[in-house]
């Protein structure tokens, strides 16, 4: 576990090493806050980085990605969209019923989902689809969504920061408890695979 996470550290700071804050831009976009933000907390911490500006190159990055994703959406409309997701969505993470489960939340919540769509992982991704769809203002997608990201990425990026400064206890820690910390990811693993599964193994059984 400790390995892992010193290669992964390795590699974030490897590109933040190389493109400097523009890397973190880029990693804001391609990479989910919680694998890249702990780890910037990390540069924080031993004064490679400032907060502030890691802050906002980070998020940047995610609004530049899901700026995009809301334009997309608005141009292509809510039935074009459900067939790109269903085309390409496995290249991305997404999938089908994770964009009707939001489509069908912003129904419900509109545009209150921006801001706190932007706590939920899943939902995170997709959100701007549904607030292109509905064609909701540019200006107001981007400052909602901008004000969600912001306190998100900075909640990930303090963490990390603690973490930082107190590196080799947290490592001692996984270190010794490495059994337990594989044993609760595996039962969450299967946990998943059996929520996704079961479904479709049941009603073979029925048949």
């Amino acid at each position: 576990m400790s390995l892992f996470l010193d290669n992964l550290l390795g590699f974030i700071v490897g590109v933040i090493d190389l493109l400097g804050y523009p890397g973190l831009i880029v990693l804001g976009a391609l990479v989910p806050p919680e694998a890249v933000l702990p780890f910037a907390g990390f540069l924080v911490a031993s004064g490679e980085l400032t907060f502030l500006w890691a802050l906002l190159a980070a998020t940047l990055g995610a609004t530049i990605k899901h700026g995009a994703f809301f334009l997309v959406a608005r141009s292509l409309g809510t039935e074009r969209i459900r067939e790109v997701v269903e085309r390409y969505g496995k290249f991305f993470l997404l999938s089908t019923s994770g964009l009707e489960r939001v489509l069908a939340l912003f129904e419900r919540v509109g545009g209150r989902l921006v801001f706190f769509g932007c706590f939920v992982p899943n939902v995170r991704t997709l959100v701007a689809v549904p607030a292109g769809c509905a064609r909701m203002r540019l200006w107001r997608f981007l400052s909602v969504h901008t004000l969600g990201t912001l306190l998100w990425n900075g909640g990930l990026l303090l963490a990390g920061t603690l973490v930082g400064r107190n590196w080799e206890v947290v490592r001692d820690a996984l270190s010794t408890y490495k059994q337990v910390i594989y044993v609760g990811l595996g039962l969450l693993i299967l946990g998943a695979l059996l929520k996704r599964f079961w479904p479709r193994l049941r009603a073979k059984g029925a048949s």
